[in-house]
């Protein structure tokens, strides 16, 4: 089998599970003996040369192109107006460029991960060429980006060969001008206007995510629901309920550094306790990506200090995702305090996995994991709800470890990225045999 698959991001440049989770699948398809491509932005994280560099290379055995305009994390992102024929001209070139790859490569299987930021016209382009497609969903990029109909149409494109943008007196002479240019990259196969999602398999991550889609008037009836897992030989970290009696209670946040993720209800709720019990707790803070001194990030620090909470706050910094384990292991318990619709969260499950409780918000689909696991429950945003939580664990010690022990067992029984990678092979190979089948049927009518 000959697997593309897109994404926005791919490692060593990533923020979250979503990119992970699809370097585990890639990975996985080469050892399989799969022919494998990977199609992503050209953003660098940790640097300064975000959207600079396009190239050719191989990241742990598979080949990736990087090259892709990714239109929230270009370093100057157009205004509006005459800013937007560089998206355009842009988008012409990655759009081209893709196109070349789907001839040269000719894939037997098109597997699109996360599309946010990216231009949606290539979706398109496989469905063109009869190649079958598989979505693997883990957020709401679908839904906020492109919709059922391909009308939100995010980044700026088919907006812009329907001229709705500059004075409406001349649109009419402007869109007549464009009809050539749109002749022309209809010849190359590149949409100009809106259409609907192509046909093809859908992945979700949760059902919470499956049912969100369904709502929005996306068809979900060719779907499956393929919970993300975790690796034990990696995570895996063996502990005794004796190993949670002794100390200041070890907090974690892992993850990226915006308000949606929740880290000003964890620092907010440390302030909220007495000198005594914040003495026996201690949060350590390791972020994903990159860390822009936006106001958000500006904010924690000066809260930390206000509350007088430095002495009970290490920030790690920007740990890479090979160092978690150790991380997590030298914790009692990841604090997850999003906000957000999450997925299938992958921090949860790799904490879990190394013996961590995970108090948590069950926001978005974490909640299924969270009922599997029985993992404690706080409201969003709420701070004194998960102080007295916190409290109630620092003081209970066996409880802390009954709770970390049987999530541990869960993710171990149910959540296994072995599990997950074949789920997803599966389909991916299925979805292949079923184009050549019908590609063979085509030859057979020419």
């Amino acid at each position: 089998m000959k697997a593309l698959l897109v994404t926005n991001l791919y490692p060593p440049h990533h923020h979250g599970g979503y990119e992970l989770r699809c370097a585990q699948v890639a990975e996985h398809l080469v050892r399989a003996g799969h022919r494998v491509q990977v199609v992503t932005s050209r953003y660098e994280a940790g640097t300064q040369r975000h959207g600079a560099v396009v190239r050719d290379e191989t990241h742990n055995g598979v080949p990736v192109s990087r090259f892709l305009r990714h239109h929230r994390l270009d370093p100057s992102p157009p205004r509006g107006g005459i800013d937007n024929l560089d998206v355009v001209r842009q988008q012409i070139r990655d759009l081209t460029r893709f196109g070349q790859i789907l001839d040269d490569f000719s894939p037997d299987v098109v597997s699109w991960w996360n599309l946010e930021g990216l231009t949606k016209a290539i979706l398109r382009m496989s469905g063109d060429r009869a190649i079958p497609n598989v979505y693997c969903i883990d957020d709401g990029w679908m839904i906020n980006e492109f919709g059922a109909n391909g009308d939100v149409d995010l980044p700026f494109w088919c907006d812009f060969w329907r001229v709705n943008w500059g004075p409406r007196l001349v649109r009419p002479v402007v869109r007549r001008s464009l009809r050539p240019l749109e002749h022309r990259l209809a010849a190359r196969r590149i949409p100009t206007q809106a259409f609907r999602v192509p046909p093809g398999d859908v992945c979700f991550i949760s059902e919470f995510w499956r049912a969100l889609h369904q709502r929005a008037g996306l068809d979900v009836s060719a779907s499956h629901v393929i919970y993300g897992g975790v690796a034990p030989e990696v995570f895996l970290a063996r502990r005794s309920p004796a190993d949670y009696a002794e100390g200041p209670l070890r907090l974690l946040y892992a993850g990226y550094l915006n308000r949606s993720r929740g880290l000003h209800t964890i620092i907010e709720a440390l302030g909220l306790m007495s000198p005594a019990q914040r003495a026996r707790m201690h949060l350590s803070i390791a972020y994903g990506g990159p860390v822009v001194q936006d106001e958000y990030v500006e904010g924690i620090h000066a809260r930390i200090a206000e509350l007088a909470l430095s002495g009970h706050v290490t920030f790690l910094g920007r740990v890479p995702h090979v160092d978690m384990p150790a991380v997590y292991a030298a914790q009692h318990a990841l604090v997850f305090a999003s906000m957000r619709n999450e997925g299938m969260p992958m921090v949860m499950m790799e904490a879990m996995c190394a013996g961590c409780a995970v108090p948590n918000t069950g926001s978005g689909g974490s909640i299924e994991l969270a009922e599997r696991a029985g993992t404690p429950l706080f409201p969003k945003d709420h701070p004194f709800a998960l102080s007295r939580l916190l409290i109630a664990l620092e003081q209970n010690r066996a409880s802390l470890a009954e709770i970390a022990l049987r999530g541990q067992q869960t993710v171990l029984r149910e959540f296994t990225i072995d599990r997950m990678l074949k789920a997803t092979e599966a389909v991916l190979a299925r979805c292949a045999a079923q184009g050549a089948v019908t590609e063979s049927r085509i030859q057979a009518a020419v």
